[in-house]
């Protein structure tokens, strides 16, 4: 991804990585020198991204990120910094998730009126009796609820 996650007018990077089975996390990168802007280690592998959004007003697009299992879940991270803003099974108690990969997510105009354009994920499912069928979620960009 690309956007400007410092404020100085250029463009930096973010790149989601991780190994199949293990830990990932997203690293940012300064567009002008190169240097490490912040990284973040999550708890399984990260292999999808949004479409940059400004979650939380401060000017700045924010990386939400979806990956393996639910341990990475859905997760909104703050561009300035890496911190997490929220994630998908803590800001749902008691939702029953399935434990099964979530794909790149679609960014939709505001749907519930808090100023924040919101998210339409994928959770996969299964091609046999093993795995849950596949689910759709409509997720508030600002607080990871579902709506």
């Amino acid at each position: 991804m690309v956007t400007d996650l410092n404020s100085d007018g250029i463009s930096d990077v973010i790149v989601g990585h991780g190994i199949e089975g293990k830990r990932g996390g997203l690293t940012a990168v300064d567009g002008r020198t190169g240097s490490l802007l912040w990284s973040c280690q999550m708890a399984d592998e990260v292999f999808t991204t949004t479409p940059l959004l400004d979650l939380n007003g401060d000017g700045v697009n924010d990386p939400v990120v979806g990956g393996r299992t639910l341990n990475l879940g859905l997760t909104a991270l703050d561009g300035r910094n890496g911190a997490r803003l929220w994630f998908l099974g803590d800001a749902n108690p008691g939702e029953n998730f399935p434990n099964t990969n979530f794909n790149t997510p679609v960014r939709l105009p505001d749907q519930d009126g808090d100023g924040i354009d919101d998210l339409l994920v994928g959770q996969s499912g299964g091609q046999d009796d093993t795995r849950p069928p596949a689910r759709y979620h409509l997720v508030s960009g600002k607080t990871g609820q579902l709506l």
